[in-house]
């Protein structure tokens, strides 16, 4: 009986090892790996670029959320860019491409979390 604890604790103890840093350093990085597959609008082609719902775009110094052939934000997203990691500043000035509502959605609750 004790040996069975003592290797349940060691397996645990091991999983808590690898997984802990994991945790951490997923929570630290930019916000944009959820946007990785949402590729930044001067990389996608012209017919790909039409489809998109929203583009995100740094909007005086904020996250204006932007729908095709618009000038102005559909809506702003109230995060200071400049407190952004350096990845999420590049993304941004690019543009970053949504194809749908939830897409937006998730983007508007990782921005202002």
């Amino acid at each position: 009986m004790k040996k069975r604890f003592i290797i349940s604790a060691t397996v645990i103890a091991v999983l808590f090892l690898f997984a802990f840093p994991f945790v951490f350093t997923q929570s630290k990085e930019s916000k944009s790996t959820v946007y990785k597959s949402n590729t930044a609008l001067n990389e996608i082609s012209t017919t790909e670029a039409q489809s998109y719902l929203y583009l995100l775009k740094i909007y005086d110094e904020k996250i204006g959320v932007f729908r095709p052939n618009e000038s102005s934000p559909y809506t702003i997203i109230d995060t200071n860019t400049d407190d952004l990691p350096d990845t999420d500043k590049e993304l941004l000035s690019k543009g970053i491409a949504l194809y749908s509502d939830s897409e937006l959605q998730k983007a508007i609750e990782d921005y202002t979390s």
